[in-house]
């Protein structure tokens, strides 16, 4: 007897981007199914709990897909490198046995550290915090024990904004403005990242799920990047308000500049990101009912 596969298995999936790409593969007419730790309401597609920390419960109830999205490993502050790593090698080993045609996993653009030109995907990585030094553990995990005859596409996405889902400085910006707080800026607001909003990020993996054709890294990015200072700047235009804002003058260690190439996901994935920062944040504004 076939066993019988979904087309999109979405590990880590109820999260921000899981929830938004399992929402456009479901309009698109394909089999869906979520793995979280919690059931979750009106989520699109079928939601399975699971808990992948769960060795045993993986090997045994890990649904076989087509394609195999990896979202896991969000940074938190109970974040255990050691302990995720530990978690996607057992996950390996069973996609290794559920051969599934496609493997994504989602890492992240500071892999490449401090960057003074955008970069590129075969350019040196120098990850400088510990959240970004274990993406870099974990794409080499996935490149070395994963199996040749699955297609392995490593994401290397910036930085997500988009709904109150989100958990990044957009978010905590936002929040503060919708409370009436005052934000407190880290540092000195001259932290460069790029910004990319979730519809774009979305429109994206869904394009290079269906393109590759073989193993790749590719970069998910705008291409252009900001400084906290800008991205306040743009937010108080396109609210039409002052922020509120306190800079603590704080030092801190984390990628100052991080500047990223796109011109993969342009020439290679034909893909044309539609929005830029100010009208991604024209968005994201409604998302959170304001100004509007």
């Amino acid at each position: 007897m076939t066993e019988e596969r979904e087309d999109v298995l979405l590990i880590g999936g109820t999260g921000f981007i899981g929830t938004e790409l399992a929402r456009t593969f479901v309009g698109d007419g394909r089999k869906v199914i979520s793995i979280g730790r919690h059931e979750k309401s009106n989520h699109p597609g079928r939601v399975q709990v699971l808990d992948m920390y769960d060795q045993e419960a993986v090997q045994k109830f890990l649904p076989a897909a087509q394609s195999v999205f990896i979202l896991t490993g969000q940074n938190t502050k109970n974040f255990d490198p050691i302990q995720e790593l530990k978690n996607l090698e057992g996950i390996v080993t069973v996609l290794n046995d559920r051969q599934p045609k496609k493997v994504f996993y989602l890492s992240s653009v500071l892999v490449y550290g401090e960057t003074s030109v955008p970069a590129r995907e075969q350019d040196a990585c120098r990850p400088i915090d510990q959240y970004s030094q274990f993406k870099l553990r974990a794409e080499a995990l996935f490149k070395e024990k994963l199996s040749k005859d699955i297609l392995l596409g490593i994401l290397r996405v910036s930085n997500v904004y988009g709904n109150p889902a989100n958990r990044g400085f957009i978010h905590w910006l936002l929040q503060a403005v919708k409370e009436g707080k005052e934000f407190i800026l880290n540092g000195e607001g001259m932290q460069e990242r790029d910004y990319i909003f979730i519809d774009d990020v979305v429109t994206a993996l869904v394009q290079i799920e269906q393109l590759l054709k073989q193993s790749d890294t590719i970069n998910v990015a705008t291409g252009r990047s900001y400084s906290l200072n800008d991205v306040i700047r743009e937010m108080s235009a396109v609210a039409g308000i002052q922020v509120a804002l306190t800079v603590n003058h704080e030092t801190i260690s984390e990628v100052q500049r991080s500047l990223v190439d796109v011109s993969k996901l342009h020439d290679e994935y034909g893909i044309v990101l539609a929005h830029d920062l100010r009208s991604g944040l024209k968005q994201t504004l409604k998302s959170y009912s304001l100004f509007v």
